[in-house]
């Protein structure tokens, strides 16, 4: 009789020897997708310098903050060593709120098994994965893009080892108050390509090109002299958005006689529709 166990149902759950594929992958120069889990000291040619300690399975990794494809500080362990430490923590810091949390390219540098750790770069698998982009990006077409930083009114996308910055104008139609409430760090969405300068190594893309425009149709369900509702969505120095739908706001001037915050519902009264640079003017109906 074959010895079996009380709950046995047939699967065997069996524990995955992840080291060929990390041989493979420094071997091949095969790039990896690994978990940003953290910020370290750790000696990198015989130096203590800020590393991100990154996952692969349950094998840790180091990134040297030289090879973290961040830039703002020195790209020699040597010369990160001898900084202050108050230099330090801020590589520290730099490298906790840009990477950790994220999933990251790496390019393995070295391996040690007997300590179950390998040395990493993000910087040249960035570098490989860019210049396959630039080969094949074409303007007008969209693609997926990583956001690594969102900012009130910006936000940094990664396509393909490119990064680029992509101002409130473009993430959204309509009044965008905060991009935070929109973006999601480390989230992938559609963009769409505006512009390649591969000469200088720029590229523009959009968030909301990528997604169908609510004009010029919206102007047909907001007519000069038409009173609707909405919702505050941000107030300015010069005035109030009103969100119509999603993507359609309608500029006011402020109230005289009331005051409005971000999230009150309000009565509007169309003055101005401008199909062509997609605005709504109006005034909040008291």
């Amino acid at each position: 009789m074959r010895l079996i166990t009380e709950g046995y149902d047939g699967q065997i759950v069996t524990q995955k020897d992840i080291w060929p594929e990390i041989y493979s992958a420094f071997q091949n120069k095969t790039i990896l997708q690994v978990e940003a889990k953290g910020v370290r000291n750790h000696p990198v040619q015989g130096k203590e310098i800020p590393c991100v300690q990154v996952h692969y399975d349950n094998v840790t990794g180091i990134i040297p903050a030289n090879e973290s494809g961040l830039n703002g500080f020195p790209q020699d362990p040597a010369e990160i060593e001898t900084l202050p430490d108050i230099n330090k923590r801020k590589i520290s810091r730099s490298l906790e709120n840009r990477i950790v949390g994220l999933p990251v390219w790496i390019l393995i540098l070295a391996v040690d098994k007997e300590n179950k750790f390998f040395l990493a770069s993000r910087k040249r698998a960035l570098e490989i994965m860019a210049t396959h982009t630039w080969e094949r990006l074409q303007e007008g077409e969209i693609v997926p893009g990583t956001v690594r930083e969102v900012y009130p009114k910006s936000a940094v996308v990664d396509i393909g080892g490119i990064e680029t910055r992509v101002g409130a104008s473009e993430i959204a139609w309509g009044w965008v108050e905060d991009a935070r409430n929109i973006l999601e760090r480390g989230k992938t969405y559609q963009v769409k390509v505006l512009r390649i300068d591969k000469d200088n190594k720029q590229v523009e893309v959009s968030f909301k090109q990528a997604v169908p425009s609510p004009w010029p149709d919206c102007a047909k369900r907001y007519v000069k002299g038409g009173i609707y509702s909405g919702i505050v969505s941000g107030i300015s120095d010069k005035g109030v958005f009103v969100n119509l739908e999603p993507g359609v706001d309608i500029f006011v001037h402020h109230p005289k006689f009331t005051r409005v915050k971000k999230g009150d519902k309000v009565r509007v009264l169309v003055h101005r529709v401008d199909v062509e640079k997609q605005r709504i003017y109006g005034n909040i109906r008291s």
